[in-house]
């Protein structure tokens, strides 16, 4: 039963750290994609 609680707070956990990643760009703007301090894509 434990290790069943501690899964859910896990992917709880990771289902946070994805949507709050998950950016919307509107049309007609464009963003500089960084990947560690270097231009990578817009």
């Amino acid at each position: 039963m434990l290790g069943l609680i501690i899964l859910g707070i896990i992917l709880l956990i990771l289902l946070i750290v994805i949507v709050s990643n998950v950016k919307v760009v509107p049309q007609a703007h464009a963003y500089v994609i960084e990947r560690l301090g270097t231009y990578h894509v817009t």
